[in-house]
């Protein structure tokens, strides 16, 4: 998001980070910050009244998830079958529960060159904070 509002729209401004979406839209509610970021899973986890008191000013393009990823340690047969083994259970009805249960609804094989690559673009790391950055 501020990769894109920063390079593509050409906007300035200082993040403030509130350690969740929740709290980036109650900090607007209140009044103490002028908009603020979220994704659309959270946006529409909030009730209907929070929601109807929000205006979604900008969306950015739609970009693959977060990755599960392994430490380069971990034999690639492990990586395999756990990869099978998240999208045999999103694949059965009657076990999804246990991936939505840890928020990992609709698992997906992630491809390299078509989900990350285009994000190497937007030069993220320029916006990485880091621990303890008073950024």
């Amino acid at each position: 998001m501020r990769a894109l509002l920063s390079k593509k729209e050409g906007l300035s401004f200082t993040p403030v980070y509130v350690g969740t979406h929740q709290n980036a839209y109650r900090h607007v509610l209140l009044g103490e910050e002028a908009a603020g970021g979220g994704v659309g899973a959270t946006l529409e986890k909030e009730s209907a009244a929070i929601r109807a008191r929000l205006a979604v000013l900008y969306t950015t393009p739609a970009v693959a998830s977060h990755p599960l990823a392994a430490h380069p340690r971990v034999p690639a047969g492990v990586r395999a079958r756990l990869v099978a083994a998240l999208l045999k259970l999103d694949s059965d009805p009657a076990r999804r529960h246990l991936l939505a249960a840890v928020e990992l609804d609709h698992p997906q094989a992630a491809d390299y060159a078509r989900d990350y690559a285009p994000l190497e673009n937007l030069k993220l790391v320029e916006y990485a904070k880091i621990a303890g950055d008073k950024k």
